[in-house]
């Protein structure tokens, strides 16, 4: 009897780590499939790049999914690498980057991704600054999926 019950667990525990490694496997490719396009206005810096007025695509990076990549969207050159270390959920609103301002500067904090109803944050002082900024101060920049 005790030699089933061993065996039970062993099989459930076996089950239940193949069902989160394809659950995550799902998320990991779903985002790797994920492409947006947005245009910035302004200069705007996003961690250590500083991005000029413009048209961008952004992807998640196939083989490293925390790590988001921003394309010039007419030379499809890579301009910058970002590291997502901050998910939230998010249920509210549509697709965006949200953009506050430290000193005179634009500066991206976070991307609000629909799609998979989480927020990626990028700037933690900054995007925990943003609920006390006033409404002048901040500023989304809608992303939209791109079309295949």
């Amino acid at each position: 009897m005790k030699l089933n019950i061993t065996r039970n667990a062993a099989k459930l525990t076996l089950f239940a780590a193949l069902l989160a490694t394809a659950l995550f496997a799902g998320s990991a490719s779903a985002q790797s499939q994920f492409k947006g396009k947005f245009t910035l206005q302004h200069e705007t810096r996003w961690g250590r790049a500083v991005l000029p007025a413009g048209q961008y695509t952004l992807t998640f990076d196939s083989k490293m999914p925390n790590m988001l990549v921003i394309r010039d969207a007419k030379s499809l050159h890579e301009v910058a690498y970002e590291p997502i270390n901050i998910k939230q959920d998010s249920s509210d609103g549509e697709s965006a980057l949200l953009i506050g301002v430290r000193g005179s500067q634009q500066v991206v904090h976070s991307f609000r991704a629909a799609e998979f109803g989480q927020t990626f944050i990028f700037d933690p002082a900054l995007a925990n600054r943003r609920t006390v900024e006033e409404a002048s101060q901040t500023q989304d920049i809608p992303v939209v999926m791109a079309k295949k």
